[in-house]
Formats: C-alpha cells, structure tokens, sequence
C-alpha cells in the first residue's frame, strides 16, 4: 500500500515547475489558466482531434499564445513526456500542477500513474485542478462499446486468488447502458455506486432520470452520494469503502460521471495496487462535438506520494 497524502486545494500556488493542460472542444478548457493565472517554468498542452471543430482550433491558439508546448495526445506522446519528466532526476520537479478538466482519462490515468512512479528523494507536490461545467443535457446515444477493460496497464490490477468474489464501484452520470454492460461482464457479488450532488438541480433531475432502471435494482444503502465541491470529501469517502472490501474481495472501480470522480478512483487504486483495477468503457463515438461552457468553480486537491 502506498502512502497518500491528499488534502484539500484553494489556492493555486503562484509558480509551478511543471503546468499539464488539455485542448479539447469545451470552451471551459482555458478557464483555469485564465482565472487562476497559474505560472510554471514549463507548460505543455495535450491537444486532441476534434475534426471540423473551429472552436478547438481558437482553443489551441489561446494555449499556444501563454507559451504551452503543444503535445499530440496519439501515438504515445503523453506518455513519451511524463517518462521525460520522470527521468529529470538532475533537477527533480518540486511542484506540479495538472488541469484535468480536459484531460481525457486514459491520459488522466497515465499522469496519475507518472506520479506514483516517481522515487526522487523529495516527493513533489500535485496539484490537481478541475472546471466544474454549467449544466448540459444528456446526449441521445453515446454509441456501441468497443472497448471494456482496464483503462491503462497500469490499473489493470490482479489478484493471487483467482476465485476471490470482486466488488465492483460505479461513478454514475450519463453512461446508464454502460454502466450495466459493466456489471454483465463482471457478474460482481457486491456493486456500489457513487452518485454525484450539489450542482445544478437539472442535472441532479437528469442523472436520476436517466439512471432510474440501474438504480431500481441496487440497495439504498449501497448508493453514496458524493459533492463534486468536495473532492477530497469523495475520496475519503471511496478510500474508506475500497479498504472495507478488500478484506474479502477483490476491487474493480468504473469512475463514470465527472472527471473529478476519475480522479479520486485513480488515486485510491494507486494507494492500493495491484488489489484494485481501473476499469472503462470506451464507446465508438469518442469525440463529442457538443460545447462545454465552465460554471464559474473549481475545485482542486493536493497530492504528494
């Protein structure tokens, strides 16, 4: 088991070593660099495909004028960089800071792992950053599932006993049909989900809704509401739940929903890998076109390991 220190973040620090951003199609993706101002020594941008998008491309350009390195998020890059930076063991990173909100969470999955491979003498501090959005409805159809599985080696987990029951941890939002797919494919003895609130009540409305015939089936008292202004409030939360069933069972958490949610899984596996695996699904249609404007508030956490 690593030893996690995480803990609430306010107030960005006025310089970093090291500033990761994402460039996607949401107009909430330079929310937290035009807000928070955040300085750094170096700052790379992931940018990924968003074809026939002008709106991506007036993105790139803003990231491009702070002074961002530009990294394609294909054919391995990002992980390419955080071996760079892992490797910069003359000067070891002191600070980083990473703004998930447009990170897409294989990457977000890869940067965690980055951070718990480091073996400087001094362990850096992580600031992890995120944009909540204004509310948006749920799309139509989120297409067929090509891939289901870990989502990056790393996560993949495994267990000594083969025939140890698995508890399977789902973050809910808009992917209901996935989420069931899941639970198909794994047959758990126990499944828990964490349900997101304290954000607009339309989306409350919207996520009930819409996952009203996965909920029906699974006990209330299996069902954890979580408040995204309060990340370090969920991973207590989950830390607490996932330590409790890994006395007799094996763990697969499935973070839909937020991003903010992805990031508290991945940091509850990494403190107990490889007993625990990060599992997602990847639908057909990975792009989406659909705009996604920020709320006004972030939130954050402070990690060091």
């Amino acid at each position: 088991m690593k030893n996690l220190k995480v803990k609430k973040l306010t107030v960005a620090s006025d310089k970093y070593d090291v500033l990761l951003a994402g460039a996607n199609n949401e107009s909430r993706a330079t929310f937290i660099d035009d807000v928070l101002a955040i300085k750094a020594k170096e700052k790379y941008c992931i940018e990924y495909e968003c074809p026939n998008n002008k709106r991506v491309d007036k993105i790139k350009l803003y990231f491009k004028t702070k002074k961002y390195r530009s990294v394609h998020s294909l054919k391995g890059n990002v992980r390419t960089l955080l071996g760079k930076l892992l490797k910069a063991t003359a000067t070891p990173l002191s600070r980083i800071c990473v703004d998930i909100t447009c990170l897409s969470r294989e990457d977000l999955g890869l940067v965690v792992e980055f951070c718990s491979k480091i073996k400087w003498s001094t362990k850096p501090e992580i600031h992890f950053v995120y944009s909540l959005a204004q509310y948006s409805p749920p799309p139509d159809d989120v297409g067929p599932i090509m891939h289901l599985g870990p989502i990056t080696p790393f996560f993949s987990g495994w267990s000594s006993d083969p025939t140890c029951p698995s508890s399977l941890v789902l973050g809910i939002g808009y992917e209901p049909d996935l989420a069931l797919g899941l639970m198909e494919r794994l047959e758990p003895s126990r499944t828990f989900a964490f349900r997101p609130t304290g954000h607009d009540h339309r989306y409350t409305k919207a996520i009930d809704e819409k996952n009203s015939a996965f909920l029906t089936p699974v006990p209330k008292a299996t069902v954890f509401d979580y408040n995204i202004l309060d990340p370090l409030g969920t991973y207590t939360k989950l830390e607490s739940l996932v330590y409790s069933e890994l006395r007799d069972n094996r763990v697969v958490i499935a973070p839909f929903g937020l991003k903010s949610m992805a990031l508290c899984s991945y940091l509850v596996a990494a403190r107990y890998l490889p007993q625990v695996a990060i599992w997602g699904i990847k639908p057909e249609i990975m792009q989406k076109t659909e705009d996604r404007l920020p709320s006004g508030k972030w939130v954050g956490l402070s990690v060091k390991m």
